[in-house]
């Protein structure tokens, strides 16, 4: 993966932390907040991957969303999870909320953990495993006015 993807995604990856703690006087009271950037990494990957995917594609980076859910047999720690899939990586900003994985921003290629794990998960019937295009928004609340101001963040960050 280039640099200049890296860059826009440790980039977004700080905005989110800058949302969620130093900024947080400025968009505690915006949709999907407090529910879920509040405690970021924890219970943030399906607001982090799907900001994170808008961002990459209005970058020129198109990304979707890969949803899924996993057995304890596949992974003791996660039951469900979000991640970004661009091109052949999987990036995944909120794997540290998991005791198994300590840093911050996890890009792997196709035969990396995320791509073992995904293809464990889909040779069991029972787990979900869905493609899917990315939706700032949840099922109650819009994430237009997060979404921007995080993205304003980002792009403060992008241009340093």
């Amino acid at each position: 993966m280039e640099r200049e993807i890296k860059t826009i995604i440790h980039a977004f990856r700080n905005a989110l932390v800058m949302a969620s703690d130093t900024h947080s006087h400025a968009c505690f009271f915006m949709p999907r907040w407090h529910q879920e950037l509040n405690g970021f990494p924890s219970g943030s990957c399906d607001l982090a991957s799907n900001f994170l995917a808008r961002y990459l594609t209005e970058h020129g980076y198109p990304a979707w969303i890969i949803r899924f859910s996993c057995s304890h047999e596949i992974n003791k720690y996660i039951k469900t999870h979000v991640v970004v899939k661009y091109d052949d990586y999987y990036i995944d900003l909120t794997r540290n909320q998991f005791a198994d994985y300590n840093n911050r921003v996890l890009i792997e290629d196709k035969y990396g953990s995320i791509a073992t794990l995904l293809r464990d998960v889909k040779k069991d019937e029972f787990l979900t495993f869905k493609e899917e295009d990315f939706c700032i928004d949840n099922a109650t609340d819009s994430g237009d006015q997060l979404y921007c101001y995080v993205k304003q963040l980002a792009d403060g960050l992008v241009k340093k």
